[in-house]
């Protein structure tokens, strides 16, 4: 079995300086474009200026609905608040630009941090057996219709995932399964007779774990790992 799935203590804690920089740079840049382009004045502002809320609560309502797994619901949530700031800011969307670099740095910093940090071998994630995703404004959907499974790292970030696992077998003994949510989130649906062991730390997210584990017997069963870091989102094991 390789490094990445042997054993619950042969992986470290997502709490690196690196990463700490780069979500620090997301949200510098954000501050940066509504401060650029929200600036509101009482005298002459006309209410009717706010209807790009209705765009927003549109997408709000998808992200919810999907369990922040909508990408069309991400992406309306973004284009109605651009409208808003744009109507009620009096603002060029030129203003934008520079926070949208610092946005896309701090994105590829988190991004590298987390790569840096798994250190997944080469040879899992040239495998068909790995489920190695990436969801940057996007979704990432792992469902393999048989075969074995061994482990796998997903990255979220404005973005959701789908694991589904009920047509696999397991490799060996057990797997890991390594998540990294931003502002995101996904679902994770394991077959019956597994054993599942959630090690997640959820900051301003959550982790809803729906697993029923079947009656105890002498049988081993194959164990699945799931750790990793969910900030703003949420994940759900079933």
């Amino acid at each position: 079995m390789n490094d990445f799935n042997n054993g619950e203590t042969s992986y470290a804690k997502l709490n690196t300086s690196l990463l700490v920089i780069g979500i620090g740079i997301i949200v510098i840049g954000c501050l940066a474009a509504v401060e650029n382009l929200v600036s509101i004045h009482l005298y002459g502002f006309r209410p009717i200026r706010l209807w790009p809320l209705i765009i927003v609560a549109l997408g709000t309502v998808k992200i919810i609905e999907n369990k922040f797994r909508s990408m069309s619901g991400w992406i309306i949530a973004i284009f109605g608040f651009l409208l808003l700031v744009y109507s009620i800011g009096g603002r060029s969307f030129g203003d934008l630009f520079g926070p949208g670099i610092l946005v896309v740095i701090g994105v590829f910093i988190v991004f590298y941090a987390v790569k840096r940090q798994r250190k997944v071998p080469p040879e899992l994630q040239k495998s068909r057996e790995f489920a190695l995703g990436t969801a940057i404004l996007s979704a990432f959907n792992y469902r393999p219709s048989g075969g074995q499974f061994n482990g796998g790292a997903i990255t979220a970030i404005f973005g959701g995932f789908d694991l589904d696992l009920r047509q696999t077998t397991m490799k060996h003994d057990s797997a890991r399964v390594d998540v990294f949510v931003l502002c995101g989130g996904g679902e994770i649906i394991v077959p019956e007779g597994w054993e599942v062991a959630v090690q997640v730390s959820a900051i301003v997210g959550a982790v809803d774990s729906k697993k029923l584990d079947p009656p105890l017997t002498d049988a081993k069963r194959p164990k699945l790992l799931i750790t990793g870091t969910v900030l703003f989102g949420g994940i759900e094991v079933k």
